[in-house]
């Protein structure tokens, strides 16, 4: 098994592969991991801290759940641990995935000798994710998917790939409860109701 001394070094291997034109980060922080790599991409990022994002002129202040830019605008989206310090990531990993045009890049922390679930860390609370559920019956493959060692850390790390051949079967899905045992369920144009 390949170890690595940090993440950062997991990302530039798979940006040198890679090669993506654009490159944005979610959950970028201080902007340690695009400065890592801003000699093989273009690099942006976001980050919902204001006070990390001012002086950053590579990074806006922006929650991953709306990520201000067009569909397929990057040709690389990456989480180096944003989704690890969110407890519901799905609205950001379908954000990342809509954004993206070839791949999205999932660097997650999974747990240390210490436990499982969740745990108290310096930046807050970290929870553990089965990202390859998290990732089925989405637009898209998995290209790459191990369980990389850092340190005293075990990092779970996904390559994706876009994958527009894939039925998206997930949509907005409206409930609406219209009398005490009666709901209607509103996807897209059709309307179920329920008695």
């Amino acid at each position: 098994m390949v170890s690595y001394d940090n993440e950062v070094d997991i990302l530039i291997d798979f940006v040198k592969k890679l090669s993506p034109r654009r490159t944005l980060e979610v959950g970028a922080n201080f902007g340690r991991e695009l400065s890592a790599i801003s000699h093989l991409t273009k690099i942006h990022g976001i980050d919902k801290n204001i006070e990390l994002t001012k002086g950053n002129k590579n990074i806006s202040c922006a929650y991953g759940e709306e990520i201000p830019y067009k569909n397929d605008y990057f040709n690389l989206v990456y989480s180096d641990g944003c989704l690890s310090h969110n407890e519901v990531p799905e609205p950001i990993l379908d954000e990342m995935i809509r954004v993206s045009k070839n791949h999205i890049l999932l660097i997650e922390w999974i747990g240390s000798k210490t436990g499982t679930g969740y745990t108290n860390c310096k930046e807050g609370i970290s929870w553990i994710h089965d990202y390859e559920f998290l990732v089925s019956g989405k637009e898209i493959k998995i290209l790459f998917n191990r369980k990389i060692p850092c340190r005293a850390d075990l990092f779970h790390v996904l390559l994706l790939q876009k994958d527009k051949t894939k039925t998206r079967i997930v949509e907005r899905v409206e409930v609406v409860r219209e009398k005490e045992s009666r709901f209607s369920i509103k996807l897209g144009k059709y309307k179920l109701e329920i008695k």
